[in-house]
């Protein structure tokens, strides 16, 4: 991201007038999140996973913690999420979403599956 040029040399001078233990540079940007969703399908695309986030150009917004939906795509061999856990890889281009929960099948259900979907931007 772009730092106003002006801002940064305003900074600059702080730092040459100040000692080191009295500083407080503000260099944020003024970009501004976009709010996106991606959907992709999984578990023999019997399921699909849809991740809501925010993004600055082509990276996560990490202030932001995304939120994720799985949704039934067919009527055997289905997973049903009940909890999930995420994490910020790549240099914040890649969330990795671990979905713990259920497989029903015509055999019956199968407890603790958990499935890792990999978002890219």
């Amino acid at each position: 991201s772009e730092i106003n040029l002006v801002v940064f040399e305003n900074e600059c001078r702080k730092l040459a007038a100040h000692e080191l233990n009295d500083l407080n540079i503000d260099l944020s940007s003024n970009e501004k999140s976009t709010l996106s969703s991606k959907t992709i399908k999984f578990n023999y695309n019997s399921n699909s996973m849809t991740l809501t986030y925010k993004h600055i150009g082509s990276k996560f917004d990490t202030s932001y913690k995304p939120s994720v939906k799985v949704s039934k795509l067919s009527t055997i061999n289905y997973f049903v999420m009940s909890k999930y856990t995420g994490q910020f890889k790549n240099s914040n281009t890649t969330y990795s979403v671990t979905a713990t929960g259920k497989i029903y099948s015509s055999f019956g259900v199968q407890n603790n599956k958990k499935f890792t979907v990999n978002f890219n931007l």
